[in-house]
């Protein structure tokens, strides 16, 4: 539930609790010492849907998440990373030429959407250099636009304008590796996850969510126990059993969006991503 809390502290902090300093607010209350941080990445993405027999165009990506970051040192060579951000992203199968290949009678995609995240991972670091394996999730709101052959069936082409309707509710899961080059400078590869809601439903979508985030932080608790007991071994634990746990959840919701609730089969986009931070 951490980014419930997140957007809890978002909304009403500056509504009812304003803060004269808010970088030393943000320290105390996150626990930490929190650098303001910028982040910029590209990617090559994969839309689709579960049940669908129609093909979609391959897009390209573009993101910027700003927010805090904190980057300290946990125990011996081991540093952990905390970011909590706002980001913003657009997608389309017409971005770059070289970049994407798009398909004679595929489905394109153009999208935008916003929301929040964090980031979480255990590394090494090595005088300047550090490398963080991580596991990100985000609560994401999206507005899609598609594009399609009159050939398609038309249960699809009626899912299709469902989603183009309205700005549509979802979640994401990314698993990678950040690499700093500098304290200040850093540049990640990624895979991303994201699910989009054609109907949200807010008690089935809070009871499913609410098991995963029992599984993750039980998962979390455990992964942060063989970081302690094993500096060498611990951060590459902790990235294989919480990204297994995160992408085991996201492979389950991707058949059936409120799952273990019986429910309807969402649309996705799995996307490769490289990008760069700025840490001030």
């Amino acid at each position: 539930m951490d980014l419930i809390y997140f957007l809890y502290f978002l909304i009403v902090t500056p509504v009812f609790n304003p803060p004269e300093d808010w970088d030393a607010y943000i320290n105390e209350k996150w626990g930490g010492t929190y650098n303001p941080f910028i982040h910029v990445d590209i990617g090559y993405g994969f839309p689709g849907q579960e049940s669908f027999t129609s093909t979609f165009s391959s897009v390209g990506t573009a993101g910027l998440n700003m927010g805090y970051t904190t980057y300290d040192k946990s125990q011996s060579y081991v540093y952990k990373l905390d970011e909590k951000y706002l980001f913003g992203k657009y997608t389309s199968s017409d971005i770059g030429e070289d970049l994407v290949t798009t398909q004679e009678g595929a489905i394109s995609t153009t999208s935008w959407s916003f929301g929040l995240g964090r980031k979480i991972g255990y590394g090494w670091k090595v005088g300047p250099f550090s490398l963080i394996p991580f596991n990100q999730n985000q609560l994401v709101l999206s507005g899609l636009r598609f594009t399609y052959p009159e050939s398609i069936l038309q249960s699809e082409a009626d899912f299709l304008t469902r989603l183009e309707g309205d700005t549509r509710f979802g979640v994401s899961t990314e698993g990678g590796a950040e690499f700093y080059v500098a304290r200040a400078i850093a540049v990640t590869a990624s895979f991303e996850g994201t699910v989009v809601f054609p109907r949200f439903v807010f008690f089935h979508w809070i009871g499913s969510y609410a098991v995963q985030s029992i599984s993750n932080t039980l998962i979390s608790y455990f992964s942060e126990s063989i970081v302690k007991s094993s500096p060498l071994l611990g951060p590459i634990m902790y990235l294989i059993l919480k990204n297994a746990i995160s992408f085991a959840w996201y492979y389950a919701i991707k058949r059936e969006q409120y799952w273990p609730i019986p429910s309807e089969t969402p649309f996705t986009m799995e996307t490769i991503k490289i990008s760069a931070s700025l840490t001030f």
